[in-house]
C-alpha cells in the first residue's frame, strides 16, 4: 500500500467512525506520549504480548499506530484493546502497509486502527490502551526493536473534539524484545566458609524444556579451593552422576587454574522449572583469608551442554549462565566466659549473652558459664542480659544500709555502692532508699531500677583472633548486702540486726479518724519492718501510715488483690515498747475490717509470727473492779467504741455485751465469750444482727460479766 492508499483507507475509516476533520490539526508540541516497554522476552514458539502505553491530557476517542519490528525474530498475530481503553475495539490491522521502515534492526511493520464503540475516551498518564501479539520465531539471544514509525501520519491520535494529533504533537519511547534462553545455569554468589572448613556450593537450573542430561564444566582456583566431591541436588535426587577431574583442556575463566566435568543423567523424568537445585559441589576452603575466589561455568559449546528428554541439545545461545564466587573466612573459634555475682564468684545462671553479627544467644548454665562455639575470627561486642530471679534478696536491711550510708553512719563497699544506686544516677541518696521501700511495698512505679540486673562491663568490645574468655560481674540493684548469693536467700543481714517484733496497740479517735497504734515488741530495737494486711477494698484504699518520728522513712501500697503493704526503715532503731506509728482510717470506714491480722511481717529481716487484733482491743491497764465505760464518740454517726474492764482477781470471765432499743428490744449481741483481765474495747458499726443499719435514735448497751451487770445510753445521729 502506498501513501495515497494509506490516506484513503484512513479517510474511509474516519468516515465510517464519524467526521473527525471539522477542526484544523493542532500543531502544539508534544500533546501526547506513546511508549512500548523495553526488555520484553519470550521463548521460541511462545506468544509475546507487547503493550502500548499512551500519556495525554486530551480525551482520545480513536487512534492509529504503526509499529516496526524484526520479522526474523517475531511474527505478528493480532491486536486487542488494552485494560485502560474500555469500550474500545480494533477496527483494522495491516501488516506491511508500505510505510517506510526507519528503525535500525527492524524489517517489518504493522498498522493498527482502534476506536471507542460510542462516547468512550481515554486520557491520563501511562494508559495501557493496546496489546500487540507476536509469535516468537527467531534464535535465542540478542534484542529486537519494537518502535513506532517516524512517518508524520503513520501514528495518529484523535480527540473527542475531532482534533488530529500527529507529527510534532507526539513523542515516542520505543521498546525492545528478545528471545529468551531456553535454559539458565547459575551458581549463587557470596558463598563463604571458614578456612579448613567445607564449602557447599549449589548449582541451579531454570529450563523451559525437560532436561534429561546435564553436562557442566566448572572452573575454579585450586589455590583457594580443593575439590572434595559432587552430589546430585535435592531436585535431581533420582539422577546419576559422573565426575571427571583430569580434563584435557585448560580452564577458560580468568583467575582459575583447575576445572572439572560433572554429568547428570536420568532415564526417566527430566528437570523442568525455575531455580531447581540440581547439584552440590563440595570444596575445602584452603586458601588465603578474605577476597573472592571464582567458581564459573566453562561456556564452550562442546563443554557445557544440556539435552532434553526428547534428545534436543541446548548449547550456545540456548543457554544463559550466572557464575558465582566464594570467600574464605577466618578459622572458627570459641568465645566463652562466666557470669558471677559481684565479688562473691557465685554463679549467675539463666542470663543471656548477645553477640553482634550472630543470630544465636548464649545462656549461662548452672555454673554461670556461657559459650559461643564456631564463630569466625573478628571484632565482636558482647552484651549480657538477665531479668527476674530476684530470690527475695531485696529486704528491709538493704534499705537500712543505704539509709545509714546517706547519713554517713556506715560506709558501703564498692559492690554495695553499685547495688545501692537503684536510680542509676551515679550516687547513693535518700531517693535510692525510697525506691527500695516502694519496691518492697510492691508499688508499680517510683521504684527506679530496684530488682533489675546490671553487669560490669555492660558491654565488651573484643577482637577475637583465637579462643577467648570474657567474664562479667552481675549486680542485682537493691541487693546491697549481697544476699542473692547466700544460702539463706535474702536473710544475710539478719544475724547483724537484733531480734525484734511488732504489735498492734489500742485504737484512739478524734473527730474524723480512728488510729491503730503500732509498737515495737519487747525483744529489741526495730530497724526495718515489711508488713501486709488482707483488707476490704474500702478499708485498704483509705488506710495510711503515720510515722511516729520524722526519722522513719516508709512506703505503702494497696493492690488489686486487696493486700495493703507497709515498708519502713529507720537508721536509729525504735526501742522496745516504743511507738512506731499509727494506722489511720477515716471513721466512716473504720468498721470495714472486723479482724486486723498481719498477713506477713518481716522485722529486721526475720519473718515474725503475729496474732490478729479483732475489733476489740485490750489495754495493759487492768481495772481494780468491773467497769462499763461511756461509749466514744457519743452521739455517733456510723460507729462507736464501747469499753469495759475486768479486774485481775476475777480471772478469765464470761462476758456478754448487747445493744437494745429505747423500748427494750434487743438489736444485737455485740460480744460473747471469755475475756482476760484488762480493759477491752468493742466497735459497734450501727447495724443489727441481720446487718441492716439501725435508724437514728436512743439505744442502750448492757454488759454482763460474771455477776456484774451494767447499762449505759448511746445516741445515733445521721
Amino acid at each position: 500500500m502506498n501513501r495515497k492508499l494509506l490516506l484513503g483507507s484512513l479517510t474511509l475509516w474516519l468516515g465510517l467512525a464519524g467526521t473527525w476533520f471539522g477542526a484544523a490539526p493542532v500543531n502544539a508540541q508534544s500533546q501526547a506520549l506513546l511508549a512500548i516497554p523495553a526488555g520484553l522476552a519470550g521463548f521460541p514458539g511462545d506468544t509475546l504480548v507487547v503493550p502500548v502505553f499512551v500519556s495525554t491530557a486530551q480525551a482520545i476517542s480513536q487512534a492509529q499506530v504503526v509499529v516496526e519490528f524484526d520479522a526474523k525474530d517475531f511474527t505478528f498475530i493480532d491486536a486487542t484493546a488494552g485494560p485502560d481503553a474500555p469500550g474500545f475495539f480494533v477496527l483494522q490491522t495491516l501488516v506491511h502497509p508500505s510505510i517506510p521502515i526507519t528503525t535500525s534492526g527492524a524489517t517489518e511493520n504493522v498498522l493498527v486502527q482502534f476506536a471507542g464503540s460510542g462516547a468512550q475516551t481515554f486520557s491520563g498518564n501511562d494508559r495501557n490502551v493496546l496489546f500487540l501479539h507476536f509469535k516468537v520465531t527467531g534464535a535465542t539471544g540478542g534484542a529486537s526493536p519494537f518502535a513506532f514509525a517516524a512517518d508524520s501520519i503513520a501514528t495518529v491520535l484523535v480527540t473527542n473534539q475531532s482534533v488530529l494529533l500527529d507529527g510534532t504533537d507526539l513523542q515516542f519511547i520505543n521498546g525492545s524484545g528478545s528471545i529468551a534462553n531456553l535454559a539458565t545455569l547459575s551458581i549463587p554468589g557470596g558463598f563463604s566458609a571458614p578456612k579448613a572448613e567445607t564449602l557447599q556450593v549449589p548449582v541451579r537450573l531454570s529450563s523451559a524444556k525437560a532436561i534429561g542430561v546435564a553436562q557442566m564444566v566448572f572452573d575454579y582456583d585450586g589455590n583457594d579451593l580443593q575439590f572434595l566431591e559432587a552430589k546430585p541436588g535435592p531436585d535431581a535426587a533420582d539422577f546419576s552422576i559422573l565426575v571427571e577431574t583430569n580434563l584435557p583442556f585448560a580452564p577458560a575463566t580468568i583467575g582459575t587454574n583447575k576445572n572439572l566435568l560433572i554429568t547428570l543423567f536420568s532415564g526417566g523424568a527430566g528437570l523442568l522449572g525455575n531455580d531447581k537445585t540440581i547439584l552440590t559441589l563440595n570444596f575445602l576452603a584452603a586458601g588465603e583469608i578474605g577476597g573472592n575466589s571464582p567458581i564459573a561455568f566453562d561456556r564452550g559449546v562442546n563443554r557445557t551442554a544440556l539435552s532434553t528428554v526428547d534428545l534436543v541439545d541446548l548449547t550456545g545461545a540456548d543457554l544463559a549462565f550466572r557464575d558465582g564466587d566464594a570467600t574464605i573466612l577466618p578459622p572458627l573459634v570459641t568465645l566463652s566466659g562466666k557470669l558471677f555475682y559481684r565479688s562473691s564468684n557465685s554463679p549467675v545462671s539463666g542470663a543471656e549473652v548477645a553477640i553482634t553479627g550472630q543470630s544465636t544467644i548464649a545462656k549461662s548454665d548452672a555454673a554461670g558459664n556461657y559459650v559461643f562455639k564456631g564463630i569466625p575470627q573478628g571484632s565482636y561486642i558482647l552484651r549480657p542480659l538477665k531479668t527476674g530471679d530476684v530470690r527475695g534478696a531485696i529486704q528491709g536491711s538493704d534499705a537500712l544500709m543505704i539509709l545509714r550510708a546517706t547519713a554517713f553512719i556506715d560506709t558501703l563497699t564498692g559492690d554495695q555502692e553499685i547495688s545501692a544506686d537503684v536510680t542509676q544516677d551515679g550516687s547513693t541518696t535518700t531517693s535510692d532508699v525510697l525506691a527500695v521501700l516502694r519496691y518492697l511495698a510492691a508499688q508499680t512505679s517510683g521504684t527506679a531500677q530496684a530488682g533489675n540486673w546490671i553487669f560490669q562491663p555492660a558491654t565488651a568490645a573484643m577482637l577475637v583472633q583465637s579462643d577467648t574468655t570474657r567474664n562479667f560481674q552481675a549486680f542485682l540493684l537493691g541487693d546491697v548486702n549481697g544476699s542473692w548469693a547466700s544460702a539463706s536467700s535474702g536473710l544475710a543481714k539478719a544475724a547483724e540486726l537484733p531480734l525484734a517484733s511488732v504489735r498492734l496497740g489500742e485504737w484512739r479517735f478524734d473527730e474524723k479518724n480512728a488510729y491503730l497504734s503500732l509498737f515495737a515488741g519487747k525483744e529489741g530495737e526495730v530497724f526495718t519492718l515489711i508488713a501486709s494486711f488482707d483488707l476490704p477494698s474500702n478499708v485498704g484504699s483509705a488506710l495510711r501510715f503515720v510515722p511516729a518520728t520524722a526519722k522513719i522513712l516508709a512506703a505503702t501500697h494497696f493492690d488489686a488483690n486487696n493486700v495493703w503493704r507497709l515498708a519502713m526503715v529507720t537508721a536509729d532503731g525504735i526501742a522496745p515498747e516504743e511507738k512506731i506509728g499509727e494506722l489511720a482510717l477515716p471513721l466512716s470506714v473504720a468498721t470495714g475490717s472486723p479482724v486486723w491480722q498481719f498477713k506477713r511481717t518481716e522485722v529486721n529481716d526475720r519473718v515474725m509470727q503475729t496474732t490478729g487484733v479483732e475489733n476489740r482491743e485490750t489495754s495493759t491497764a487492768i481495772p481494780a473492779e468491773f467497769v462499763l465505760q461511756p461509749n466514744y464518740p457519743n452521739p455517733f454517726n456510723a460507729s462507736t467504741w464501747i469499753s469495759f474492764g475486768i479486774p485481775a482477781q476475777a480471772g478469765e470471765t464470761t462476758v456478754r455485751l448487747e445493744i437494745f432499743t429505747a423500748d427494750g428490744r434487743r438489736v444485737r449481741v455485740l460480744a460473747q465469750g471469755k475475756y482476760a483481765p484488762g480493759t477491752h474495747r468493742v466497735l459497734w458499726d450501727g447495724r443489727d444482727e441481720f446487718g441492716a443499719v439501725t435508724p437514728t435514735g436512743v439505744y442502750f448497751y448492757r454488759v454482763q460479766a460474771g455477776k456484774f451487770t451494767a447499762s449505759r445510753k448511746l445516741v445515733m445521729v445521721k
